[in-house]
């Protein structure tokens, strides 16, 4: 089916006026409704890249990062095409922020990883406190002597005192001069 240019026109009109409505409903805060318009918007005339930028903001809100790129994407090309400097311009602003926001999310959730690690750690630590303070024991450190604990009360043979994961560990390692030297042992 053949459109007339004047069909054409009104679909690309009626377009233009579902992208503006959608903008509406998306600063009433009516994201739902704001996705409707702007998908009737690109069905009328899939070549308004305003509404294909649009489209990506609110995928943005709606945290589909993967297609709000794509409509970025798109819109970005049309953009181009049809040198629309000002669109041009609000897109590399959404794509720096996109990109800032991807990055601040990381960000956090590294921190939030690392203070999740340490509040575990301190909560061992409190724990390890309590226990040893219930069986009158201390743990010191010295230069020389190293880590070592001391007791204000006989324990029972076989208490377990403190029980921790080593810091590292070192894999043995067979040389071949270890080797002759066992087997000349023999």
């Amino acid at each position: 089916m053949f459109l007339s240019s004047q069909d054409e026109n009104q679909q690309k009109e009626s377009s233009i006026v579902y992208c503006n409505r959608s903008l509406s409903q998306y600063r009433l805060g009516n994201i739902n409704i704001a996705m409707e318009d702007i998908e009737i918007s690109l069905k009328l005339n899939n070549m308004n890249a305003k509404a294909h930028f649009r489209k990506a903001e609110y995928l943005i809100k709606l945290d589909d990062i993967t297609e709000a790129k794509k409509s970025l994407q798109i819109a970005n090309e049309m953009a181009n095409l049809t040198n629309n400097k000002n669109l041009i311009k609000e897109i590399e602003k959404t794509n720096l922020q996109l990109s800032s926001n991807i990055f601040k999310e990381k960000k956090v959730l590294f921190s939030e990883k690392k203070e999740l690690e340490n509040e575990k750690e301190r909560e061992k630590d409190l724990d390890l406190d309590i226990n040893l303070k219930s069986m009158n024991v201390n743990i010191n450190n010295d230069n020389i002597k190293g880590r070592y604990l001391i007791t204000k009360s006989s324990l029972k043979t076989g208490s377990i005192i403190i029980n921790e994961s080593p810091i590292c560990f070192v894999r043995p390692t067979i040389s071949s001069s270890s080797i002759n030297k066992q087997q000349q042992q023999q």
